[in-house]
């Protein structure tokens, strides 16, 4: 079975709380995955990490040509792991 996690400050972290979602199928009704049950913790913890990282990336000498490929490598990145 499947377990998604939250992506926060660079990690696949579980939510804070440890409560998963069961995510179900509609064609066979049958869980195929489990979620992490997010709440306010987790959101804090996601908007500070993304404050940080805003506070770093701003004062670099990035283009935005630069900054787009950055972005669509990652994506990339992230289907290839699929």
């Amino acid at each position: 079975m499947k377990k998604f996690r939250n992506f926060i400050d660079g990690k696949h972290v579980d939510a804070a709380s440890g409560d998963t979602l069961d995510i179900i199928n509609p064609a066979t009704g049958k869980v195929y995955a489990t979620s992490p049950n997010s709440k306010q913790a987790d959101i804090d913890a996601a908007m500070a990490a993304a404050q940080r990282g805003f506070e770093t990336w701003k004062d670099r000498k990035s283009t935005r040509l630069n900054s787009s490929h950055q972005i669509i490598s990652y994506a990339v990145f992230c289907l290839k792991k699929k």
